[in-house]
């Protein structure tokens, strides 16, 4: 009897020890990990458990007061370093809007003189006579091409850095565009002295669904590159399909393009670097040879927005092999040849048919553009007129009658945006009339901007022939469309 009355002694007292050690312990130790342990905890006031806790008076209380009064400090610097956050990322926003307005500034009032040497240069090569001047001619609009890549460079860096560029997939004839890109570049190779080879596997399909644009400037920047830094043998270009199984009709296809070249080679320290923008590699080859340290940076982020990549191997003293890899869905189709550039040559070309003999009206405020813009659309026949600004162009459309506005954008008295609007808004069946928008802003944001403001089509500066023929030929069909 002694001993069992000892045995349920010893249990019952081995229960209420454990109830009083869970409870005054093991509880409140388990509530403050799980309480404290969260990313930001609550008040401990708001846990009953930790409520109890905080009113003892021994070691366990004090723990919990300590906690809770480091967690009250970590909530204050926390909502510190949010605050800090929120106002330096507001300052970035700042900063990053103030450099593309000045990006776009910059582009607007560069382009607006190219408009006027591009534009000119080519008139001049179509009226003269002396093979001489046709030739200087040349050179000039070489010259203003030049330049104008130089600035499409910077403003791509920017819209790549800022997430805003997109590309614009369509049926490509990938061959002919890489002999396309063989002709233009032969005289810089042959100016230098140096072979320009290139070779076109088999496997290669004959039309893929890419980004035109993109791969020719990626394709161009490593073929110039090439050429400038190459003093003796030659380049050649090597074009396959990385994968041949996959070139078939409707499969997406993996191109592979290397240009190799014989020239100074390049540090295996200095490779990877190259990729960077506004970087080169070393100081003496940005003295020698110029220019920005973009095209490479540029290259490489459009191939891996086309969902490829650009490597670089090279031997000091022997040459460098650049690798450009991009996807696109292969084709057995011929895409449609690209439009001639010869203004008169358009306008004899059955699709623009409907742009002749048309009375026009051309809105511009600087001379030059009035000059180079007439001298593109003279082979349309039919009547120009001409405005320096909004108003006077308002007052032209009361006077007498058009089938077609040509609308610069900037402009002072009333700008282009505004005129539109208010020709929109016109009770007479002039608000059905095709307007195409005429600008040196080349952002996305500003092509936008036309269309809602109730523009047919877009042309930027400088202007090229083609592509201020298919804007009018959008602008008249939109045009059409409305009074159908």
């Amino acid at each position: 009897m002694v001993v069992v009355i000892g045995v349920l002694g010893l249990i019952l007292q081995s229960v209420l020890a454990y109830y009083i050690l869970f409870r005054r312990l093991v509880r409140p130790i388990s509530s403050l990990a799980r309480h404290f342990g969260a990313l930001r905890p609550l008040p401990a006031a708001t846990n009953p458990v930790l409520e109890e806790a905080l009113k003892e008076r021994n070691e366990l209380g004090l723990l919990a007061q300590r906690l809770e009064s480091q967690r009250v400090r970590n909530e204050r610097t926390l909502d510190e370093l949010e605050d800090r956050v929120a106002e330096r990322t507001q300052e970035l926003e700042i900063a990053n809007q103030a450099k593309s307005d000045f990006l776009a500034n910059m582009s607007h009032e560069i382009r607006t003189p190219l408009n006027g040497i591009l534009g000119l240069a080519q008139v001049i090569q179509m009226k003269a006579r002396s093979r001489e001047v046709q030739e200087q001619a040349r050179m000039i609009h070489e010259s203003g091409e030049t330049l104008t890549g130089l600035l499409n460079d910077i403003l791509d860096m920017s819209k790549i850095e800022a997430g805003k560029l997109d590309l614009a997939p369509t049926a490509t004839d990938i061959r002919a565009d890489l002999q396309d890109l063989r002709g233009l570049l032969k005289g810089s190779a042959d100016a230098k002295g140096l072979y320009l080879e290139f070779e076109i596997a088999e496997d290669v399909p004959q039309t893929m669904i890419v980004d035109a644009l993109r791969v020719r400037q990626c394709v161009t920047n490593l073929l110039s590159n090439a050429i400038k830094f190459t003093r003796s043998g030659g380049v050649r270009l090597v074009a396959r399909c990385a994968e041949s199984e996959r070139c078939e009709t409707g499969h997406t296809g993996i191109m592979e393009i290397s240009v190799s070249d014989t020239g100074m080679g390049i540090e295996p320290r200095d490779l990877e670097r190259l990729f960077s923008p506004f970087t080169q590699a070393s100081a003496d080859v940005a003295r020698t040879h110029g220019g920005t340290g973009l095209g490479l940076a540029i290259t490489r982020s459009l191939a891996e927005m086309m969902g490829g990549s650009v490597t670089a191997r090279s031997i000091p003293g022997e040459g460098s092999t650049f690798t450009l890899r991009f996807q696109g869905t292969c084709l057995d189709e011929i895409s449609p040849e690209v439009p001639v550039s010869n203004p008169a040559a358009l306008a004899d070309a059955p699709e623009f048919a409907p742009l002749r003999d048309k009375r026009l009206l051309l809105v511009e405020d600087n001379f030059i553009n009035r000059q180079v813009a007439s001298a593109f659309l003279a082979p349309l026949g039919g009547e120009l007129d001409m405005a320096e600004n909004g108003e006077e162009a308002l007052q032209r459309l009361r006077d007498a009658d058009f089938d077609l506005i040509l609308m610069d954008v900037r402009m002072p008295v009333k700008d282009g945006l505004e005129t539109t609007r208010e020709i929109r808004a016109m009770e007479t069946g002039l608000a059905d009339i095709a307007i195409v928008a005429l600008t040196a802003n080349a952002a996305d944001a500003d092509a936008r901007a036309c269309r809602e403001a109730g523009m047919d089509a877009y042309a930027s500066k400088p202007l090229a022939p083609a592509t201020l023929y298919q804007a009018m030929l959008e602008a008249w069909q939109a045009a059409q469309s409305r009074k159908a």
